[in-house]
């Protein structure tokens, strides 16, 4: 049976009073088939868990290190630790304003995955790479460069960036079409790992 996910990003959003009015207002009965997670600024991660004790929790973001003298950092670690099961990795916003690279971004998926959280990848392509008929080759990329070395459990997201608060909205088949590519290059990328390996071996 597939399950389905819905992780919603509350970014740089929230106060006590408004996850106490949130609360409020929350009504969830359950379905087997549906994870239903939020992802509330680290300060407020423990608060929500607390306010939706039947929400999943999920963070914005996490570092690439265990612990040490990282100031401002927060661990995957420390996310489980505080009751986490997912967090996002790669948000188009980490890497547009953070300036994220693949890199980065591979030793965050595996830093997540060390620390038994399921990470969700975030990929997509800005209105430019829309408009230049790119987007197929710009995700990829941002695949390839994440999962190299990765072959355990996450999930992704496709991020339209060109149509977050823009008032445009991605279509059925434009989505359908995305996801396509993903599935086809998360394989390809698999295979080829599995098939390196086994060389080696």
């Amino acid at each position: 049976m597939t399950t389905l996910y819905l992780i919603g990003n509350w970014k740089q959003h929230g106060s006590r009073a408004s996850i106490a009015d949130f609360a409020s207002q929350w009504s969830f009965e359950g379905h087997e088939q549906l994870a239903v997670a939020i992802a509330p600024p680290f300060p407020y991660v423990a608060e929500v868990g607390a306010a939706l004790p039947d929400c999943l929790l999920a963070a914005q973001d996490c570092s690439i290190h265990e612990q040490g003298a990282h100031t401002g950092e927060v661990s995957a670690g420390m996310l489980a630790d505080v009751g986490c099961r997912f967090v996002l990795v790669g948000h188009s916003e980490r890497r547009a304003h953070h300036g994220e690279t693949h890199e980065l971004i591979a030793r965050k998926l595996a830093a997540a995955q060390a620390a038994g959280l399921t990470p969700v990848l975030c990929v997509g392509e800005d209105s430019a790479t829309r408009e230049a008929g790119d987007q197929n080759r710009a995700v990829r990329a941002q695949l390839r460069g994440a999962l190299l070395g990765i072959t355990s459990r996450l999930l992704i997201a496709y991020e339209p960036v060109w149509a977050i608060g823009t008032g445009l909205t991605a279509t059925p088949d434009q989505v359908n079409d995305m996801h396509a590519v993903i599935k086809a290059e998360v394989n390809a990328v698999w295979a080829e790992q599995r098939y390196s390996c086994s060389l080696r071996g």
